[in-house]
């Protein structure tokens, strides 16, 4: 259900929550992708 919410392929959610389980792992290697969003929206946001 996580995999069709996010519209992304289910090894990859599978992949994501193992290394979670068996890492404690939050973030990407990669680092992840630029915001799009700046400091304040990003804020509020997290505020909502």
């Amino acid at each position: 259900m996580i995999a069709q919410a996010l519209r992304l392929h289910e090894t990859s959610i599978t992949r994501h929550i193992n290394d979670f389980i068996e890492k404690k792992k939050l973030k990407p290697d990669n680092g992840g992708s630029m915001s799009y969003l700046s400091s304040a929206e990003t804020e509020e946001v997290t505020q909502h």
